[in-house]
């Protein structure tokens, strides 16, 4: 039996999110501080009408949060009816794993492991080695189910900063800009005369191409020279 996984990539290391219970990609806006929220919740936003917390993965797996960037992205998953963000560097693709792919280390297989485990298993892939983060786990101790007192302690909570506390001026007004176009439901924005476009980059140059000629993106992972063609043909 086949899998379906969002392959995520955060300071160098491969996570894998269930892509069910993903429904959406964004880039990282700017985030309001609230309180009676974990240390790893550094702040909330609007999501067209909906309040999303958002979760720090460093501070979450017991790391030193790394400086937050424009070119982060926060990953929407949803788990029964709340909606929370995991802000990661790069979503990488869709990926479709067969069970046989899949290891399940031996204490994270034992009846009495841990309720409060992280990770689920591991993923053998092509190009390196991608942790299952157990979404239901992440969220019920300190995400939108909010803080469970008899799993840690969070008595005396550390002051959240202003997000994000270290970004340049000119960073933070695209983070504020984000932030203020989240906040718009879809229905009272006027879509009429916009057309969609896949914007790529190739040699530090950006290009868009009409998003309804796309078929899918793929890895490429090889090419052979066909006879008879020009040379930049390759299949």
């Amino acid at each position: 039996m086949n899998s379906t996984y969002l392959i995520i990539d955060h300071h160098g290391v491969l996570y894998a999110v269930d892509a069910r219970a993903v429904r959406e990609l964004i880039w990282l806006p700017e985030l309001t501080p609230a309180e009676e929220f974990p240390p790893f919740v550094p702040g909330i936003f609007n999501l067209r009408g909906k309040i999303v917390p958002v979760i720090d993965l460093d501070i979450r797996f017991g790391h030193t949060s790394g400086r937050y960037s424009i070119s982060d992205v926060v990953v929407i998953i949803q788990i029964e009816n709340s909606l929370v963000g995991l802000i990661v560097n790069e979503a990488i693709q869709v990926e479709t794993v067969a069970q046989e792919a899949i290891d399940i280390p031996p204490e994270m297989a034992l009846e009495n492991a841990a309720p409060q485990k992280l990770l689920s298993g591991e993923i053998k892939l092509e190009n390196g080695i991608a942790m299952i983060i157990n979404v239901a786990n992440l969220i019920k101790h300190g995400g939108a189910a909010g803080v469970s007192p008899e799993i840690e302690d969070y008595s005396t909570p550390a002051i959240h900063p202003a997000f994000p506390p270290d970004a340049e001026p000119s960073d933070k007004i695209i983070f504020r800009e984000r932030a203020l176009g989240l906040r718009r439901k879809t229905e009272e924005q006027n879509l009429s005369g916009f057309m969609p476009f896949a914007v790529i980059r190739m040699n530090g140059e950006h290009f868009a191409m009409d998003l309804n000629l796309i078929l899918e993106f793929t890895n490429l992972k090889s090419m052979t020279p066909v006879p008879c063609c020009p040379s930049q043909s390759l299949f």
